[in-house]
């Protein structure tokens, strides 16, 4: 990836520093909105065409961003909520990873996990809208971030024009490669680098951490991809996924543009809402004919195909999600 031309203003962007350059980005555009560090700005109701704001948004959940300070360390506090699904995922800006708390924990968060030398996190909070919208954001209010200290974030200043460039240069890659999430003690201190791993690995994290931006830990949520053909009606089948339905897990399966946005407003299926096959296997409908809108499960066929997103939040294994994974792009892929 080219650095860009010599007259460009900022920090030069390539693939070591896509992500960081994507991370400033995103980091400054969410303290706006939030009007600060150390506070979530919440979405009140499901994202949708217009206000999306980051890559593969879901828009059967509620999400609460914001940056907080950790330098002096924070507590997270996820009171125990009636809504079928909560978390709170935190990261850094090379996208390692620190953690998820879930409904009913608690946790501290220390300087020393974060792998850059700026010591602020982003933390995205998801919440389901099973229970209704009312019941949602309550819970989302009755979250607790509880930084100790307060310094103002000042991002690198990498080139946006260039981080443009990369990421239309890399679009469609995340569908090429494996999903690759690392914890921030695995990356080689101030870079995007796995300490560990072959190159494809790494490539694997650059590649994901910036095309698949906010990505949770695989083990906390494991993701599945595959792409569609624009068609009037394709059936898009799969076993029920193996998640930990005892403790809240849950699936959803979005279809997003090929750049990886949501092109529609009825985008998403998920466990709460699709009905089920005898066997218990599912069949989504991905189409906009009016034959095919008579049809059960149905979602939306974005302009120029579809790029499919399966997600299990809080698989049993990374075993069974790999088998599962492994069916459901085999049967579906290139439909």
């Amino acid at each position: 990836m080219a650095a860009g031309p010599a007259s460009a203003v900022g920090k030069p962007v390539d693939l070591l520093t896509a992500v960081p350059a994507e991370s400033e980005k995103i980091f400054s555009a969410t303290i706006e909105r939030a009007g600060g560090i150390n506070t979530f700005v919440h979405a009140r109701k499901p994202a949708t065409v217009e206000t999306q704001t980051i890559v593969r948004s879901q828009s059967d959940m509620l999400y609460s961003q914001g940056v907080f300070d950790v330098s002096e360390g924070m507590t997270v506090t996820v009171p125990k909520s009636s809504v079928g699904y909560q978390s709170v995922h935190m990261f850094d800006a090379n996208h390692g990873q620190i953690g998820v708390v879930y409904c009913g924990q608690s946790r501290e968060v220390t300087a020393d996990e974060v792998s850059t030398e700026d010591k602020h996190i982003y933390a995205m909070m998801r919440t389901s809208t099973d229970k209704g919208i009312e019941t949602a954001n309550a819970a989302q209010d009755a979250v607790k971030m509880e930084p100790k200290s307060a310094t103002e974030y000042v991002g690198p200043g990498y080139d946006q024009e260039q981080l443009t460039e990369a990421k239309r240069m890399l679009a469609g890659g995340i569908v090429l490669v494996k999903n690759q999430t690392a914890y921030a003690k695995e990356l080689i201190p101030g870079t995007v680098l796995l300490k560990d791993g072959t190159d494809l690995e790494k490539y694997n994290y650059i590649f994901t951490s910036l095309l698949g931006w906010g990505l949770m830990p695989l083990e906390d949520a494991y993701y599945s991809n595959v792409v569609i053909k624009e068609a009037d009606c394709t059936e898009v089948s799969f076993a029920k996924p193996p998640v930990d339905y005892d403790n809240l897990g849950y699936w959803s399966l979005t279809a997003y543009t090929m750049e990886g946005y949501l092109g529609t407003d009825n985008a998403a299926l998920s466990a709460y809402k699709a009905e089920s096959n005898d066997d218990g296997s599912f069949s989504i409908i991905v189409g906009n004919s009016q034959d095919c809108k008579s049809k059960a499960n149905r979602i939306d066929m974005p302009e120029g195909g579809a790029a499919l997103t399966l997600r299990m939040y809080r698989p049993t294994s990374l075993e069974a999600a790999k088998e599962f994974e492994t069916k459901f792009v085999a049967d579906n892929n290139g439909k």
